[in-house]
């Protein structure tokens, strides 16, 4: 919870400051699997809608939520009424979140428990099948290239080869 704390806090002084917030450690990884230990939105106050295009609609007036939702969500672009909160998914909100230590499951599990009461009322998936694949596309994107540190040998001569 410190760093949704540090982000709140980063919000509340005007600044867009978040160099200590996103520092990579376990906290972000804590703060998301406690919010997802309260499953029913009545426990909670947040209901989550995900839409196809990328942009999550919150229904919470909890500072605490909003944060949650900024270790994963867009924060320099979210829109506010008094108890929705507009975010949109971007590839680098996921990427930080991911520096962060947060995972893509921990991600998609939080969206699906915290998912609006009509949205689990469907057969669709939540969230959507377009939005869970290209989160899951992002996380194998950072796996994809390992990189080792590799000395170099050069040889003056074929004798030295």
């Amino acid at each position: 919870t410190r760093v949704a704390v540090n982000l709140v806090a980063s919000n509340e002084k005007g600044g867009s400051r978040q160099s200590d917030a996103l520092l990579p450690s376990v906290a972000a990884t804590r703060s998301l699997e406690e919010a997802m230990n309260a499953p029913d939105p009545t426990r909670s106050h947040l209901a989550v809608i995900v839409q196809t295009n990328f942009q999550v609609v919150a229904y919470t007036r909890s500072r605490l939520h909003i944060s949650t939702l900024g270790l994963f969500c867009d924060v320099q672009s979210y829109k506010r009424l008094p108890n929705v909160v507009f975010f949109h998914l971007t590839r680098d909100s996921i990427k930080s979140a991911f520096r962060l230590g947060v995972t893509a499951d921990q991600i998609l599990r939080f969206l699906q428990v915290h998912a609006h009461p009509m949205m689990r009322s469907g057969n669709q998936p939540m969230p959507p099948a377009n939005v869970r694949d290209q989160i899951l596309l992002w996380d194998r994107e950072r796996r994809r290239v390992v990189m080792d540190e590799v000395w170099v040998h050069q040889c003056r001569d074929d004798a030295e080869f």
